[in-house]
């Protein structure tokens, strides 16, 4: 462990890494939020699950059809009342999809929206 510490050839190395990983996680999400914004198309979709992750960080899965076939995607939350009663099952919310990769998704959870976590990167 002493040699990683006094090696500078791994710090560096692990630094790469990620380095390389964060800028490819940010580029993904950009082109997938650009794709959305240039090609954006609107269905109606379904809340179908609302997970808990941690003691400060929820999700929902939400599901929606795009010429019969189901897509699905998920969205950072905050807590609410949903977790409990799972009343939020089911609840419309507006999808905006890519019409030329219809996988990438915005969406809009509407009196639920207050409570999205998850940040777009291009609108």
């Amino acid at each position: 462990m002493d040699k990683f510490k006094e090696n500078s050839f791994w710090k560096k190395f692990t630094f790469g890494l990620l380095a390389i990983a964060i800028i490819g996680g940010s580029t993904y999400h950009l082109i997938k939020d650009y794709s959305v914004k240039t090609n954006k198309k609107h269905v109606i979709g379904k809340i179908t699950n609302f997970q808990f992750i941690n003691m400060t960080r929820y999700s929902i899965d939400y599901e929606y059809i795009v010429e019969n076939k189901k897509y699905g995607g998920t969205v950072g939350v905050e807590y609410f009342d949903c977790y409990k009663n799972k009343d939020c099952l089911g609840y419309e919310i507006d999808v905006y999809y890519s019409s030329k990769n219809p996988k990438f998704s915005q969406v809009d959870l509407r009196k639920y929206e207050k409570f999205k976590t998850t940040v777009y990167l291009i609108k």
